[in-house]
């Protein structure tokens, strides 16, 4: 699963600041908390955990630094203690929702599938603002299982999604990614089906249900596809078909359009 990336900014001058104030201050525990969590936006994870770690040395008691220090953990793979330091975290504050996402997150790097699920799902029902990858993460989860039930689990959780999140077509798209890795093609076609009526612009659509019925080796859904595709394409205004990402996909329409047309004539 991703790690999150910070955008640098004026992190460095913050640093050099707060380096600064710690000289000037040497035993104030918040100023190595406070510099902690700007090596860990700035990426410098070790600098941060060796900062963290000074903060409780000199008497930081709060439940930050335990977060921190597992975002730190995290971020150079080291699991057991990004999990130590999480259930530190827990001790105080045991209901936060960023928390338990993280705590997913750590969990499913140490391949503990069924409970990382289970974090990301405490996530899903308790979030004031949901988001797609709350439902990818607890998904992808349940089906790193690699087990039957923890892949209909999965894709339980992404219809949740898209049921509770309004047709969002970030998890369209990941369900039918997880349903053609296990050839469901049906239910990939239906969704596909479903994204192309929501769309204005349903050229690259088309060409996606082109794909999945190949997949599928439904030669006559992949022609009517592409047809659809092309149709959809010429009717798109001169600037846009100039895009080069247009002009590829009309390529790559045509090109398969006269392979199977030269199939079925065959």
């Amino acid at each position: 699963m991703a790690k999150p990336l910070y955008a640098h900014g004026d992190l460095h001058k913050r640093i050099v600041k707060a380096t600064k104030s710690i000289n000037a201050d040497p035993e104030n525990e918040e100023l190595y908390l406070h510099r902690g969590k700007l090596y860990y936006q700035h990426e410098e994870f070790n600098k941060g955990i060796a900062d963290l770690q000074t903060a409780i040395e000199k008497g930081y008691e709060g439940e930050q630094v335990h977060l921190f220090l597992s975002k730190c953990y995290f971020a150079i793979e080291d699991y057991s203690k990004a999990e130590e330091e999480i259930k530190q975290y827990f001790v105080i504050s045991p209901d936060h929702v960023v928390a338990h996402n993280l705590y997913g997150k750590i969990l499913y790097g140490q391949k503990r599938f069924s409970l990382s699920a289970t974090e990301f799902e405490y996530v899903i029902n308790h979030a004031t603002e949901q988001l797609p990858e709350n439902y990818i993460n607890a998904a992808t989860s349940w089906i790193g299982l690699n087990t039957e039930e923890g892949l209909d689990k999965g894709i339980s959780i992404l219809q949740k999604g898209i049921s509770e999140q309004g047709h969002l077509i970030s998890l369209q798209q990941h369900l039918i990614k997880v349903l053609l890795d296990v050839k469901r093609y049906d239910q990939a076609i239906l969704i596909q089906e479903s994204i192309i009526e929501s769309q204005n612009r349903k050229e690259t659509a088309f060409y996606t249900l082109y794909e999945i019925a190949i997949a599928k080796g439904d030669q006559c859904l992949a022609l009517d596809a592409l047809n659809n595709a092309e149709s959809a394409w010429q009717k798109l205004p001169k600037r846009i078909k100039s895009n080069s990402a247009m002009i590829q996909l009309h390529s790559d329409i045509e090109t398969n359009l006269h392979q199977l047309t030269f199939t079925e004539n065959k």
